[in-house]
């Protein structure tokens, strides 16, 4: 009899902690579905926020903090095509993912090959890496990434990688800009445009 009595009172304590486990469990599942429910109430809010703003960088800036916090650059297709690139730009240097710089999406007739070099160029000056600047392909986005990376870490030799067809000023303000930062006058010796080697040697005794 005891034996009958104590196999019940086993199995109803079972009963009574699986009951016990399932509510907790279920009040978990409840509780992330409204969390996730609030938290998509909440992107919403923010993605209306950024459309009520008139100026286009920082609107743009705007559905970039959005993109970065829900880890999703389809927020950026939101911003006007003008700005677009500039949020998926920002989110690709967050990620330190280049591969973002090639899917951008193409909307309002707006040129992909720009948005995608724009993008890079905004990597490479990010990481430093002037190899990145030979991926851009359109305009002059490769001269302008040479330029800045050159700027960034003080090297001259990407100065010369500038083609001075494509765009004399960057090639020839290049060298001006780093004998600044490195107050080295000899920098100015690889301009042969006579008015900016003298701007180049006069801004190497700015700092």
């Amino acid at each position: 009899m005891r034996k009958i009595i104590f196999a019940f009172l086993f199995v109803a304590l079972l009963l009574f902690f699986a009951g016990c486990f399932s509510e907790k469990n279920s009040a978990q599942v409840g509780a992330q579905q409204k969390t996730g429910a609030q938290n998509a109430t909440n992107i919403t809010a923010e993605m209306q926020k950024c459309g009520k703003i008139s100026d286009t960088t920082d609107a743009s800036d705007c559905y970039a903090r959005i993109a970065i916090q829900t880890n999703d650059a389809n927020a950026c297709k939101n911003a006007k095509p003008v700005s677009r690139a500039f949020c998926f730009a920002e989110f690709a240097k967050q990620k330190n993912d280049l591969n973002v710089c090639y899917n951008i999406p193409v909307q309002d007739n707006y040129s992909s090959d720009s948005a995608k070099d724009y993008c890079i160029v905004e990597m490479a000056i990010h990481r430093k890496d002037a190899e990145l600047c030979g991926k851009a392909e359109a305009g002059d986005w490769k001269e302008i990434c040479y330029n800045f990376v050159a700027i960034n870490t003080s090297d001259t030799e990407l100065c010369s990688r500038v083609n001075p067809e494509l765009s004399k000023k960057l090639y020839n303000g290049c060298y001006p800009e780093i004998a600044r930062q490195t107050s080295n006058i000899t920098v100015c010796d690889n301009i042969q445009d006579d008015d900016f080697k003298a701007i180049c040697k006069m801004m190497s005794s700015l700092n």
